[in-house]
């Protein structure tokens, strides 16, 4: 959680806020379409080691819509559009390593200079709707995001190509021990959607099993802009080395059995299985974070709604959803159960604190959401809750913050980031 001030904590009085009136306010800006956003500068809302690489060009035109940033970045393995700022960390990642370790194998030999030709474009990504349904029928995240890119390619020439299924058609389901292998070296997901990245994967391991790469394929430390890890950072070992050492389907039946050793019935363990916005290690990392809730009833409820998403980076907000309720559990904050109000978990402690954790990349203050305030107010008895808490991963503009203040209400920013 980072510090300012010196903490990033605003306290008040016993008031709540609860995620299923934040969707009554996203639908209602998600009405007025791109007249509900605004303009602002990327280098006043991204962190400073986001624009240290030469290996890509963010644009300093930004767009803000109620819960999310909009980026645009350019490099010599393409161009891409991006919803959210946790989506972004992971693409600019992806872009540097490809960019860091692509000349390394093209030296290599002449047969990996072709395995890596072709287009290098990048997908655009976006947390599709995940604040964007009415508040009566709400089973999304959280969103209001205009922008759907996940079928959109932008090349280096500036045109788009549709679809994504015959770009992916070569890269393995099931990657071997030498990708994996690759990717847990290079902290990036075996089994990611970044075709740029899936050619240098398959490279290192085509190389390796010919014996002509022998040596481990790291970044400099310098270069990397993954998150923070989780904690003291033991899971995340734990996880990149269940990763490189299983297959995915072992990775897919551990998940399985700690959702069932969790109560979650078989038949939403399914569709979390199958949903493919979902890849082996975003489900691994949410499963993961969910077992910290050991005592937690009506884990399940997480599960049902992470089953909503449709993109890799609505995956993305779910998985961080789970990380910040684990997070809290784990810093003396038990959580009794989860409620679902309107088709969107609610975190309920045993000291009676409910607690909305939201996997957003800003809070500001707008007319719907003064409104969600008097809305949530009615919630507050109904659950027997004391005071309220609430988690965000990004921060809340300044007038939010003092709204917030004057209702009561703890806030938490950049929660276990």
């Amino acid at each position: 959680m980072k510090q300012t001030e010196p903490l990033t904590e605003r306290r008040t009085t016993t008031r709540l806020l609860c995620a299923s009136l934040l969707l009554a306010a996203a639908a209602s800006a998600g009405a007025a379409g791109l007249a509900s956003e605004t303009q602002v500068k990327a280098r006043e809302v991204l962190p400073p080691e986001f624009f240290r690489s030469v290996q890509y060009e963010i644009a300093d035109d930004a767009a803000q819509s109620t819960f999310f940033y909009h980026f645009r970045v350019t490099s010599d393995y393409g161009s891409f559009e991006v919803s959210s700022i946790p989506m972004l960390r992971i693409r600019l990642h992806e872009i540097i390593t490809v960019a860091t370790v692509t000349p390394v194998l093209e030296k290599s030999s002449e047969s990996l200079a072709r395995d890596l030709a072709g287009r290098r474009g990048v997908g655009g990504d976006s947390v599709a709707g995940i604040i964007s349904d009415p508040l009566g029928t709400a089973g999304k995240l959280i969103g209001n995001l205009a922008y759907n890119f996940e079928e959109t390619f932008v090349e280096p020439g500036g045109n788009k190509s549709a679809g994504t299924t015959k770009e992916f058609e070569g890269f393995e389901v099931d990657p071997g021990p030498h990708k994996r292998s690759a990717a847990a070296q290079l902290d990036v997901d075996v089994y990611s959607s970044n075709t740029a990245l899936q050619r240098v994967l398959d490279a290192i391991a085509k190389a390796r099993s010919a014996g002509n790469l022998r040596g481990p394929v790291a970044l400099p430390q310098d270069a990397r802009v993954t998150p923070q890890e989780f904690g003291s950072g033991v899971l995340d070992t734990r996880l990149r080395s269940m990763l490189k050492n299983q297959s995915a389907g072992e990775i897919n039946g551990e998940v399985d059995t700690r959702l069932a050793a969790a109560g979650v019935a078989r038949a939403t363990r399914v569709e979390f299985l199958t949903n493919k916005s979902f890849s082996p290690r975003t489900r691994l990392y949410l499963s993961s974070y969910l077992a910290q809730l050991k005592q937690t009833r009506r884990i399940d409820h997480i599960v049902t709604t992470a089953n909503t998403a449709t993109t890799e980076a609505d995956a993305l907000a779910f998985v961080n959803l789970a990380r910040m309720a684990a997070f809290h559990e784990l810093t003396g904050n038990h959580i009794d159960r989860i409620a679902m109000r309107q088709n969107f978990p609610v975190l309920l402690t045993e000291a009676k604190t409910l607690v909305l954790a939201l996997p957003v990349d800003h809070f500001s203050w707008t007319g719907e959401n003064a409104s969600l305030i008097e809305e949530l107010e009615k919630l507050a008895s109904a659950e027997g809750a004391e005071s309220v808490t609430i988690l965000i991963v990004g921060r809340a503009q300044d007038d939010a913050a003092a709204e917030l203040i004057a209702r009561g209400v703890r806030l938490f920013e950049e929660y276990s980031f």
